[in-house]
């Protein structure tokens, strides 16, 4: 994904290109981000944020609709069959629908969090223990993280296309 945004930065005139690397290399050209021309985002040239707990991370605040991938799936255990053959119908299921879909089952529940918000993902959907047993609240529900404010919410899976499309 990072080269397909690479990609999308070579297409952009000189005008705008240059004016952004020079930014982000730190150097001052007078331009304010409001001044860019073609409606680049500005919010993609801040790209650390602030955890609650004061930790920063790297953050590509893309407007979901500009987001070249919309959605991460990922079961909270991939050893657990059970929650990975779940998560793998959460992740045709909204393939079908939205396209952007990606599957995200490398590491940590924590550092798939922080992959996605490099890359721009608006949205984490993680299935757990809960879709499958309910213990908690209603079984078929999931975890929805927002990638900007990092809360994250239960939602029927009947309801996710909702939430995030």
């Amino acid at each position: 994904m990072i080269g397909h945004l690479g990609t999308l930065a070579l297409d952009l005139s000189d005008a705008v290109d240059v004016p952004i690397h020079r930014h982000l290399a730190g150097a001052d050209d007078g331009l304010e981000p409001e001044q860019l021309p073609l409606g680049v985002p500005t919010r993609l040239r801040v790209p650390h944020g602030e955890l609650p707990n004061g930790e920063t991370r790297t953050v590509l605040k893309l407007k979901p609709e500009l987001a070249p991938v919309k959605v991460a799936v990922s079961p909270l255990l991939k050893n657990k069959p059970e929650l990975v053959e779940k998560a793998r119908e959460v992740y045709t299921m909204l393939k079908k629908e939205i396209g952007n879909v990606a599957w995200d089952d490398n590491g940590n529940i924590g550092k798939r969090y922080r992959r996605q918000d490099e890359i721009g993902t608006p949205y984490c959907v993680v299935i757990d223990f809960e879709t499958l047993e309910g213990k908690e609240g209603p079984v078929g529900t999931v975890t929805v993280r927002d990638r900007d404010t990092t809360e994250q919410k239960r939602v029927p899976i009947s309801d996710l296309l909702n939430k995030i499309a």
